[in-house]
């Protein structure tokens, strides 16, 4: 569908927009490299994101699913609380 869909963003609010014809290429490369060291996190036994609201209970494997990550995780790792 060419869109692009930003969660919780300004004032807490989900929005979608258009995804350009040219930033498709290299929005697939980005999503390749970010799966392989996905795929080495859940090998340690980690990888999981932040699901929202009551997700996380409804489907319990879900924050390790690969379409729950994030498109530009951070190259730190991070520990919670």
């Amino acid at each position: 569908m060419r869109e692009v869909v930003v969660r919780e963003g300004k004032g807490n609010k989900d929005r979608v927009t258009v995804l350009p014809e040219n930033l498709i290429t290299p929005l697939q490369r980005q999503l390749e490299k970010t799966q392989a060291p996905h795929d080495a996190d859940l090998a340690q036994g980690l990888g999981l994101v932040y699901l929202p609201n009551a997700l996380a209970v409804k489907y319990p494997n879900a924050a390790r699913a690969w379409g729950w990550q994030y498109v530009f995780p951070s190259s730190a790792a991070v520990t919670t609380c």
